[in-house]
């Protein structure tokens, strides 16, 4: 009886042993590991720093920006204020990160002797080779090495300044402190309130309260076109200017059109197509009453 209890005892313990080492075995194999990032820095720059892009592409313009202050400008060919996501998009080659580099390599076998694009980032330039069809990565040459990168960071390169424009018809720091039409304007008080000089033509039957004309004043800083285009014709119609807090005087000459309302901005010869009732909401603080009766 004591032998068969001790066969039993054994028994148990040596199956809770297996157990032990199989929970063990299946306890290694399928616990999360952190995933390591083994991927290598492209370069050094950092965004807060890099104040001017150049991009050529073959059989183009070189396309140059210089950031000033916290908005990004096409400086040649054109002159015009540039998409916040559209730099960000070419900022990424700045922070792009590879899993291959060498410094040993023939140029011409790789497409790097007569490249498609060249993107010359403050002073370093990154040059755009041919796309490895195997990994679907792209060749970049940089500082005297090799790298394989994102095809992405090519395609996010455009190819003529238009792609480039900013949508907006005032950048983050254009911020108005006055705005004028023909007849009337609107000035903020050394106490963030504003007020009326001359008479708005009154085109609803209601008053414009304070929270009103911080809406409407905030609309010309939020209000983004539909679409964008060099302006070539003759100026006509109304004419808006704005002061900004910095001293910069803006000029719009606005032109109704059959999609609604064309915002050219004279310093930057730009037209900023707007719809029906964005366009109205602009140039008229009382369709900002109506809107919120």
């Amino acid at each position: 009886m004591a032998e068969t209890k001790s066969l039993k005892s054994k028994f148990y313990i040596n199956l809770f042993l297996f157990g032990f080492v199989i929970s063990l075995i299946f306890f290694i194999k399928f616990w999360p590991t952190p995933k390591v990032d083994r991927s290598l820095p492209i370069s050094d720059l950092q965004i807060k720093n890099i104040k001017s892009i150049g991009m050529l592409r073959k059989n183009r313009a070189e396309i140059k920006m210089r950031k000033s202050g916290e908005t990004w400008h096409i400086t040649s060919p054109v002159t015009a204020r540039v998409s916040e996501f559209q730099i960000d998009r070419v900022l990424e080659i700045a922070e792009a990160r590879s899993n291959y580099s060498t410094s040993q390599f023939d140029r011409i076998s790789f497409g790097l002797n007569q490249p498609e694009i060249i993107v010359t980032i403050n002073s370093q330039k990154f040059i755009f080779g041919n796309i490895n069809t195997v990994t679907n990565e792209q060749y970049l040459e940089t500082d005297g090495k090799l790298y394989l990168v994102a095809t992405h960071l090519g395609y996010s390169v455009p190819d003529e300044p238009m792609k480039l424009l900013s949508r907006k018809l005032l950048s983050s720091d254009e911020i108005p402190q006055v705005i004028s039409f023909k007849s009337w304007e609107v000035l903020q008080k050394n106490t963030g309130a504003w007020r009326v000089k001359g008479v708005i033509p009154k085109t609803h039957n209601m008053d414009i309260s304070a929270d009103s004309f911080n809406h409407w004043v905030k609309g010309w800083e939020m209000t983004s076109s539909l679409s964008t285009e060099f302006y070539q014709g003759a100026l006509s119609g109304i004419k808006a200017i704005i002061e900004t807090s910095s001293g910069k005087t803006i000029e719009f000459n606005i032109i109704k059109n059959d999609r609604g309302y064309l915002f050219v901005r004279l310093d930057e010869m730009i037209g900023y197509q707007l719809g029906n009732d964005a366009g109205k909401r602009l140039l008229d603080p009382y369709e900002i009453v109506a809107s919120q009766a």
